[in-house]
Order: C-alpha cells, then sequence, then structure tokens
C-alpha cells in the first residue's frame, strides 16, 4: 500500500539506513530485500518521487512507475519502451509507435462527457508529440470481431514527410572526395574494355570485377603480388601485369593482343 511504502521510504533515509529492526530493508511481506547503504538510499528516494506523482499508488502501480521512467538508469538507449498514453507525458523518444489509434479505444467507449472526450484528445496529443524524428500511427480496421475505423479525433490531420535538408556546408566540405582507390578501378576497367575489344571477348573473361577492385585498392608491384593477391595463376599474373601497372601509372600501353588475351582468358 502506499502508507507502507511510504513508512519505508522515510525509515531508511530518516533512520539508520536500513529500515528493519535486523539491519535489512523490509519489503511488504516483512522479508529482507538484502539491499543496503546507498543503493537502499536511492530506492527510497524513487519510492517517495513516485508517491509525490502518486499518493495513493500501490506496490504494483510502483513496479509500473519503474519500467515506464527507468528512474536508476538501467535500460540506457537500447530496448523498446511499451506503455501508455498517460505513461509517456513528459518524455522523448527519436521513433513513436502509437498504436490503436481508432474507433472504441481513441476516445475510449467510456468517455461519454464532453470533459471526458477532451481529456481523451488530450492524452491522444501527448502520445503523438514524443517523437524526434519519426511518428507512426496505426489503426485496425477490425478488432474483436467489430469494425474499426480511423479515431475521428485525427480528422483534418494529415501525414506529411519532412523535407529533406542539404547537409551543412561544414559537413560537405569534411566528406572524403573520390579515392585514390576509385581512380583506379575506373583506369582498370578501361584497360580491360580495350584489352577485350581486342581480343573479342568479354571482359570478365580477362580479369573479373572482385580482382579488378583487389588490385585497385592496393596495387601489385610485380606479377608475383598480382597473383597472390587475387589468386590468379602465375602465368595469367605475368601476362596481365605489364597493363594492368600501365593502367595504373596512367599510361596508354593497350593490352594484350588478341592471341595473348585469348590464352589469359582459357589459362584463367
Amino acid at each position: 500500500s502506499a502508507a507502507r511504502l511510504r513508512a519505508w521510504a522515510h525509515d531508511v533515509l530518516d533512520g539508520d539506513g536500513t529500515g528493519g529492526a535486523d539491519g535489512a530493508p523490509r519489503g511488504a511481506g516483512g522479508r529482507a530485500d538484502g539491499a543496503g547503504g546507498a543503493e537502499t538510499a536511492e530506492v527510497a528516494d524513487a519510492v517517495l518521487d513516485f508517491l509525490r506523482e502518486q499518493p495513493l499508488g500501490d506496490g504494483v502501480a510502483l513496479r509500473t512507475w519503474i519500467n515506464t521512467t527507468d528512474p536508476f538508469g538501467l535500460r540506457g538507449d537500447r530496448g523498446v519502451d511499451l506503455l501508455t498514453f498517460h505513461g509517456a507525458k513528459g518524455r522523448e523518444w527519436h521513433t513513436v509507435f502509437v498504436t490503436g489509434v481508432e474507433t472504441g479505444l481513441v476516445p475510449h467507449r467510456t468517455a461519454t462527457t464532453l470533459a471526458a472526450k477532451a481529456e481523451e484528445a488530450r492524452l491522444l496529443y501527448v502520445a503523438l508529440t514524443r517523437a524526434s524524428d519519426e511518428l507512426v500511427v496505426t489503426w485496425a480496421a477490425r478488432r474483436g470481431g467489430y469494425r474499426r475505423r480511423r479515431s475521428p479525433l485525427l480528422d483534418g490531420w494529415e501525414p506529411t514527410p519532412g523535407e529533406i535538408a542539404p547537409p551543412p556546408s561544414e559537413l560537405v566540405a569534411s566528406l572524403p572526395r573520390r579515392s585514390i582507390g576509385d581512380d583506379h578501378h575506373t583506369a582498370l576497367v578501361a584497360w580491360r574494355d580495350r584489352a577485350a575489344a581486342a581480343a573479342g571477348i568479354l571482359p570478365d573473361q580477362i580479369c573479373p570485377d572482385t580482382w579488378l577492385r583487389v588490385i585497385a585498392d592496393d596495387p601489385p608491384r610485380s606479377p608475383e603480388e598480382l597473383a597472390e593477391r587475387t589468386g590468379m595463376g602465375a602465368l595469367t599474373a605475368r601476362r596481365l601485369f605489364p597493363g594492368i601497372e600501365g593502367a595504373l601509372g596512367g599510361r596508354d600501353v593497350g593490352g594484350p593482343d588478341a592471341q595473348s588475351a585469348r590464352s589469359t582468358s582459357t589459362g584463367a
């Protein structure tokens, strides 16, 4: 009960910090909880905070309040909070899903007076304004065997996506420019296309895209390094290396002649 919770909290904070004659804090059933010291005082402070908000709150309500408000910071920023419209008051998340916004639930069927319906509208407003980035509102077409429709409290409200703003100029200035690997890859693709055209074969038959990316990111300095990094055979590496070296160095050395390229594709 609220009275027993309040008495325990004051015993801890005003007494010796234990809340029990045997040196251990007592629960509602008189069981020793085994906590002590600063941790027990922190719990007592939280209980009094809860009772200020809910003066008649009992143990069940306290557990719900702890799960909702996380007064001890146990959850951090991970996980999903599931709570009522009322419990969301004063809190904010980057993404909020508001579900069941439909006739019979919002406003609740028990809200028959103007004052009650106004309170339902206020609570819905609280729920819809908890998101800083994204809000998703859902309702059911049927629930409990009955047809439903979107809540009339949403009439006149049309969701619109936020406008996409360009990134700040400081951010654009800090973005990495086109890398040397990208330039190498472009040069290698051009070399491969020329060699394939000269040989009358498909570009992939000379050098697959995966090999080109490996070569572009970490250019080999010898046929042996080319074979080691790509997994191609030593003979293929020796045939392709002059053209690859020329492409990486910005020199148009042509490529393997038709017979060489056909031999390379067969050997690869």
